[in-house]
Formats: structure tokens, sequence, C-alpha cells
């Protein structure tokens, strides 16, 4: 009898996780998330990043916080915008110098549009379009009288698609996005940098656990190839390669609204801006906390 109790008891465990991960992908935690026809969602996030380098010459040290907010909304069913900037808050020590860099990054633009929904085609898949224009300089720190800005300062254009599914156990989803940068425009002290057009891939695969209607946590891994490119000085950043490690952990109090903790580590191989020198131990890592409404 107690056989046949704890054999009940673990079908209708399996069951309902089932039935909820199944259904999961409306909840604002969802790695397959798409806002719904009218709806929006707005996401406000502060993270405290920390990195570490040597640069050839130098041991250098980046810590900032920053403040993201993005507005995702529903055009229809299938198709969704999304808007968000950043304002960062920057300090710098390279060997015995300190400067801070400060300011809003450019914009970013996202087009999403769901090619399949696993409710009728058996798996997710998606289409993505990005793009960040130039709207603010990017102005490299010379002193500690003269603070630099945090813009990228170029246009950046990305098509990413997405594969996913759901399974008994766990969701994935598979992730692929190929980046465009324009010619980088940097202004140093009282001359100007400019740095060519390259391009950036990046693949990896997100995994969500859904506990319950309230808790889940996500975990991912990204590789970033770096594109090479030659600057105005004649010197060539060969490119490199990043790889990212996530880890979220997320709480919805209900179905509109969402708290998420989450970590980033980061693993960096690729030359220096504007230098021949390849960047050593370079690594960074970030906290990040957030939250999230529909309406």
């Amino acid at each position: 009898m107690k056989k046949v109790l704890l054999i009940s008891s673990i079908l209708a465990s399996t069951a309902a996780f089932n039935s909820a991960n199944a259904g999961h992908a409306d909840h604002l935690d969802s790695i397959f998330f798409l806002p719904k026809e009218g709806k929006t969602v707005s996401t406000t996030t502060y993270t405290n990043g920390e990195r570490e380098f040597n640069d050839g010459t130098n041991d250098v040290e980046v810590s900032s916080n920053s403040i993201t907010q993005e507005f995702n909304h529903g055009i229809n069913e299938r198709l969704a915008v999304n808007l968000g900037i950043t304002y960062i808050d920057r300090e710098i020590e390279e060997g015995a110098s300190e400067f801070d860099a400060d300011g809003f990054t450019n914009p970013d633009l996202t087009l999403t549009y769901r090619v399949a929904n696993e409710e009728q085609d058996g798996f997710f898949a998606d289409i993505r379009l990005g793009y960040s224009p130039d709207l603010f300089d990017r102005e490299e720190p010379t002193n500690a009288d003269q603070d630099g800005t945090v813009a990228s300062g170029n246009d950046t254009y990305n098509v990413g698609v997405s594969y996913g599914r759901t399974t008994d156990l766990l969701a994935y989803k598979l992730n692929f996005d190929t980046t465009y940068n324009s010619d980088t425009e940097i202004e140093d002290g009282s001359s100007n940098l400019t740095i060519d057009a390259s391009t950036d891939f990046t693949y990896g695969v997100d995994v969500q656990y859904v506990a319950n209607d309230h808790f889940s946590v996500t975990a991912g891994v990204a590789k970033t190839i770096i594109g090479s490119a030659t600057d105005s000085d004649g010197n060539t950043r060969e490119g490199g390669n990043r790889l990212d490690l996530d880890l979220a952990l997320n709480y919805s109090l209900n179905s509109d609204l969402l708290f998420t903790v989450a970590y980033n580590h980061a693993e960096i191989d690729d030359s220096s801006i504007g230098s021949s020198s390849t960047r050593t131990d370079d690594e960074e890592q970030q906290i990040t906390a957030a939250v999230a409404f529909r309406f």
C-alpha cells in the first residue's frame, strides 16, 4: 500500500510539473516569453560589475554600476518589439592612474518574430533583428579631470535565430547571433581614432528548470567569436573570443510581476582596442537584480 501511494505521489508530482512546464511560455520568467498582442513588459535592471585584466603594461581594474530600462511590447501574437537603454557609471584603475567614465549607452531596438510555437508546431523558433544607433559620442578618459563616456562609438546591426523545446524535466533554447559593428569613432583627448568595421558571431544555449508557478532557475552558456579590425593608426586587433556563463534565480509574485537575481562570469581573449597587444587574465563578473511587470 505504501509503495502504491509513493508511486501515485510521484506520478502526480510529475504530471503537475509537466503541465506547468508545457504552459510556462506565457510566464514572464520563461526563456520563450513573448508578450501577447497589446501587452507591454517593463523591466528595470541594476548591475554591479567588476573586470580585471593586464593590457601588456599595467594591471587594469574596471568597476561599474548601471541601470537598464527596457520595454517589450507585443505587436501581434507572433511579433514583439523591445527598446532598451542603459546608464553606466564606471571607474577605471590603470596602474597608478584613475579615470572615470559615465553616461548612456546607445539604445537597443530589437524585433522578435515567432516562426514556430510549441503548441502548434511542437517546438519554439524565433528570428531576431536588432539595431543600435550611434547616438552618443565615445570619448576615452584621458586624465582624472576629464571623464570619458561609455557609448560604443558605432552603429551595430544584429540578426539572430533561436530554437527550443520543453521536455519532461527542463526547457532548453539554442541561440545563434551575428552582429555587424560599423566603423568606430573614438575621441581620445586631442586626437581621434577610427576602427574599421567588424563582425562578431555568438552561439549558446539556455536551460530552465521550473519548480512551480513562482520559482524557476535559468542557466546559460554563450561563446562569442570577436572579429578582427584595423584602426586608423595601422594597428590590427586580431580578434578573439568571449565565454559567458550565466545563472539566474526567478521569483514570480504573480503572473504580472517578476523578480530576478542573476550572476554572470565572463572570460575574454581579445586584443586591446587600438593596439596589437593582447589583454591577458581578462575576466569579468556581474551581479544583477531586476524587476519586471506586465501591463
